[in-house]
């Protein structure tokens, strides 16, 4: 299951806030994200990343491994959690 395009048009590098989110879009977006994170848990038991290719990020970060790419995820979404609390202190 992919992420619908909706959301990639809405969400994709360079783009910006164009509308009003819901909280029916919130909890969509967690639903995804809850089976994302499951599909991953048992790509991982199936050892389907065994020949990972590597990948250059934008920053030009070189991700070598399966392992490299989750934590590459996990710094780049903490990066995003911090912009949102920091702009909910100004609502």
């Amino acid at each position: 299951m992919g992420i619908p395009e909706k959301w990639m048009r809405q969400y994709n590098k360079g783009t910006a806030p164009t509308v009003r989110v819901t909280q029916k879009d919130v909890d969509e977006l967690i639903a995804l994200f809850d089976a994302k994170y499951t599909q991953l848990l048992e790509d991982l038991d199936k050892g389907i990343f065994k020949n990972y290719e590597v990948y250059t990020t934008s920053a030009k970060m070189e991700l070598k491994s399966v392992e490299d790419a989750i934590m590459f995820c996990l710094v780049h979404e903490g990066l995003h959690v911090g912009s949102v609390l920091a702009l909910a202190k100004l609502v």
